[in-house]
């Protein structure tokens, strides 16, 4: 008998599924050095999006080995060595999701290809480097894939956002257009995943991205998780409760916040209990904060948060402390006070205030500088009396320069008490108020001749009787209708 023994090779073969000769030209590109593949041109493999080094789990030992890894657009190459010409395997970002989970105690992400082989990596401080990233990948995914479905352009804010981590700005100019998408939940909670690979992220604005206080939980983690120093923060027009107010709590308390000086959550429903925690809040921050001048902000916007007197007790409450502190500290450093230094505007328009809670901010007013602008605007609550103990309280402040008191009622002794204070006051600058258009002649008065009518409105109330909002400034007189 004799036997024979053929043997065939099998050609190369640039994926395990199949051998093809075009898509097998990143296995003659060098992979000497990973951190310069960005020079790579592959434009087979798609764009060039990160490179680094990774600790992965055995397939069949709960022991991990070192691997190195490249992510190109929405794929994930896995090498062996540096130096490696070939993937050893080749994952498909979005395909299916990335999952936590825990090996001999150790914490891990996952990702599972499209043939349902899981890929095990431990989240330390390489993983979640990486854990992040993807998440960022995965969110532009499936984004773009939404507006395939939807057949609609990709927002060029959203898409520059997701594709330049160096970005530092994130607002949407029509958050409308998230809101028309079909999944837009789970793209918000995708896109709250990226907030973390952002670290040069200064400025987050999620007005109007119908953002309960279960979901900015998961903002306030991802920013807690993150690197980014935020100095504008707006969440305007949500459904942020005061459970959303203690969730923030966490971030505001870090370090990294104390660089934070504008905070809007405007047009949410929080009311007193949600301010007087967020007092609290910020009563804490004050010592680190990166403005000096008693609170740590130059804006707080709390306008439409169903704000009664309660909460403008709390507030009152705040900024005295603050004063007091900022005063304490002058004295025990011997420095001088700055006299340019960036005050507070304080937006309270369209709330609940009444004559108590007024007659309370107005003695501050009288003996404290810390706010430099203040609006007051569309309180149906407050009395022709408000309008004065606001004008008592300005005559002895230094600091506030503009006053906003649109659409609240004013009388014609209101006008008399208006023409008196800004004889005396010349701090002032601007003044912005609804009248009747009958008592206009009494603004037109002689007694004012330091100021210059610059704005009027069209009729805001009743048509049966004509108002109209004046706006007063001292400097620079303009004329418009």
């Amino acid at each position: 008998f004799y036997f024979f023994f053929l043997m065939i090779r099998r050609p190369p073969r640039s994926t395990q599924s199949r051998s093809s000769a075009a898509s097998d030209v990143y296995k003659r590109q060098p992979v000497n050095n990973l951190n310069v593949m960005a020079s790579m041109v592959s434009p087979e493999l798609g764009d060039y999006t990160n490179a680094g080094v990774i600790e992965k789990k055995k397939s069949w030992r709960n022991i991990f080995h070192q691997r190195y890894l490249v992510l190109r657009g929405f794929n994930l190459y896995v090498y062996k060595e540096p130096d490696s010409v070939r993937a050893k395997s080749i994952i498909q970002l979005g395909s299916k999701p990335l999952g936590n989970m825990v090996v001999e105690n150790t914490q891990c992400f996952f990702l599972e290809d499209a043939k349902g082989e899981k890929f095990i990596f431990k989240l330390n401080e390489y993983g979640v480097r990486w854990r992040h990233l993807i998440l960022n990948q995965i969110a532009l995914k499936h984004y773009l894939a939404e507006c395939i479905s939807k057949s609609k352009h990709p927002n060029p804010q959203l898409y520059g956002y997701f594709t330049d981590r160096e970005s530092k700005t994130f607002m949407m100019s029509d958050p409308t257009y998230l809101n028309s998408l079909t999944n837009m939940e789970y793209l918000c909670n995708m896109l709250y995943d990226s907030f973390m690979v952002h670290d040069n992220l200064i400025e987050l604005n999620l007005s109007r991205m119908k953002i309960s206080s279960h979901l900015l939980q998961k903002v306030v983690d991802n920013l807690t998780k993150g690197k980014a120093k935020l100095e504008t923060l707006v969440l305007d027009y949500n459904m942020i409760d005061n459970e959303g107010i203690m969730a923030l709590g966490i971030y505001l308390a870090m370090e990294r916040a104390q660089k934070l000086n504008h905070f809007s959550i405007s047009g949410n429903p929080i009311g007193d209990v949600g301010v007087q925690n967020l007092c609290k809040i910020l009563q804490a921050r004050t010592k680190g904060a990166s403005l000096d001048n008693g609170i740590g902000l130059k804006y707080l916007g709390l306008s439409e948060t169903k704000l009664s007197d309660s909460g403008i007790f709390a507030l009152v409450n705040l900024f005295e402390r603050a004063a007091s502190s900022k005063t304490t500290n002058a004295q025990n450093s011997k420095a001088a006070v700055v006299e340019n230094e960036e005050k507070l505007t304080l937006d309270l328009s369209k709330n609940l205030l009444t004559e108590s809670g007024i007659n309370v901010l107005a003695g501050f007013l009288s003996h404290d500088e810390i706010i430099a602008s203040l609006n007051l605007s569309h309180n149906p609550s407050l009395d022709t009396k408000c309008f004065g103990l606001i004008l008592n309280g300005l005559l002895s402040n230094y600091s506030v320069t503009t006053l906003i008191y649109e659409d609240n009622i004013i009388d014609r002794e209101n006008l008399n008490h208006l023409n008196r204070f800004l004889s005396i006051n010349y701090v002032i600058t601007r003044i912005s108020i609804t009248i009747p258009h009958l008592m206009y002649s009494l603004l037109n008065s002689k007694t004012i001749p330091v100021l210059s009518l610059i704005h009027i409105s069209e009729p805001t109330r009743l048509l049966s009787i004509s108002y109209a909002v004046f706006c007063l400034k001292k400097k620079n007189p303009f004329f418009y209708f």
